[in-house]
């Protein structure tokens, strides 16, 4: 992948997934659904969190024959997470939001928001819907942070 500061350039989705979650201050990238990615989350070291874990990708589109243009839908989801400084943490607590969701929170809209610049987003789609929302269930593991969702628009040349 070519160095860009803009998102233009990128040619393909991994690609535009790194650039994207660099310039959202995300420091690792992972591929794996959500029962591998427990399996292996202990691996990483404190400084390489946070971590952006996303679930391999299916594609729906249509390629047109005459011209090899492909757009296509991705409904994307994955989580960006962070270790936590306490070994036992009251999820329930306010200071679990400030901490540890807000942060998150935070860094998953940069990523879609760059994601969204890139060139391999389709720019015939004008506002693409997305969900972000809190995530406890990784707390056995001092990790929290937050999941999110979207439908990514995508085009392609396949020719």
């Amino acid at each position: 992948m070519e160095e860009t500061s803009t998102g233009e350039g990128i040619e393909t989705v991994m690609d535009a997934i790194r650039w994207a979650s660099a310039k959202a201050g995300i420091n690792e990238v992972v591929l794996a659904n959500i029962s591998e990615a427990q399996k292996f989350i202990d691996s990483f070291k404190a400084n390489q969190y946070p971590i952006n874990v996303i679930i391999p990708w299916t594609m729906n589109g249509t390629t047109d024959k005459n011209t090899g243009i492909r757009n296509a839908v991705i409904p994307f989801q994955g989580w960006v997470i962070m270790r936590t400084k306490e070994n036992q943490i009251d999820y329930r607590s306010v200071k679990v939001e400030d901490l540890y969701i807000q942060p998150m929170r935070v860094l998953a809209a940069k990523f879609i928001k760059n994601l969204l610049k890139t060139d391999v987003i389709d720019l015939q789609v004008l506002k693409v819907t997305d969900t972000i929302k809190p995530e406890y269930f990784f707390l056995n593991q001092q990790l929290m942070g937050v999941s999110y969702n979207l439908n990514l628009p995508v085009i392609s040349n396949v020719c």
